[in-house]
């Protein structure tokens, strides 16, 4: 796994997070991945292929992406 900017990461997130609870839906998360990484995004154009991501992202099963989540879901989409 590659080194992420914690920093950086971290505003990523709030900038999309609800500030209701602090976490991401799947398709805020989507938005965000797609936002930032654009075509770069492993699988981004296979939609089985992202559930699958997106699942697998999804440690605690509660449907929403904490930041440890998310910055874990960032590192398997870039690195």
């Amino acid at each position: 796994m590659c080194d992420l900017p914690a920093k950086e990461l971290k505003a990523l997130f709030d900038k999309h997070a609800s500030k209701e609870d602090n976490k991401l839906s799947k398709r805020k998360l989507v938005c965000a991945l797609r936002e930032e990484m654009g075509d770069k995004l492993k699988g981004a154009k296979d939609p089985e292929k992202m559930r699958t991501f997106l699942n697998d992202m999804d440690e605690d099963g509660d449907g929403k992406y904490d930041f440890e989540e998310f910055k874990n879901a960032m590192a398997n989409a870039i690195c």
